[in-house]
């Protein structure tokens, strides 16, 4: 989930089956407020919320989805 926010979608990836899910955000105050709402949703072990800087995708995933709920010039920002 890039600009992950409050986290809401990283949560709906878990609640729909996923075995674990990131959230991306540059700000630190929402990685902050999505850990808080993972745990309150009892989903923190299965989420992990970062900063862009230190997600890594592996060099042969098995399969992985990117969402992102921002208008397009936010989205053209956030993929350079």
């Amino acid at each position: 989930d890039i600009g992950c926010g409050s986290g809401i979608l990283t949560l709906a990836a878990i609640a729909l089956g996923s075995s674990i899910a990131y959230g991306i955000d540059i700000d630190a105050e929402a990685i902050v407020h999505s850990r808080k709402n993972a745990q309150l949703n009892l989903m923190g072990e299965k989420c992990c919320f970062i900063a862009p800087d230190q997600f890594k995708l592996k060099s042969s995933p098995d399969h992985y989805l990117i969402v992102m709920n921002m208008i397009f010039s936010e989205q053209r920002t956030a993929w350079d």
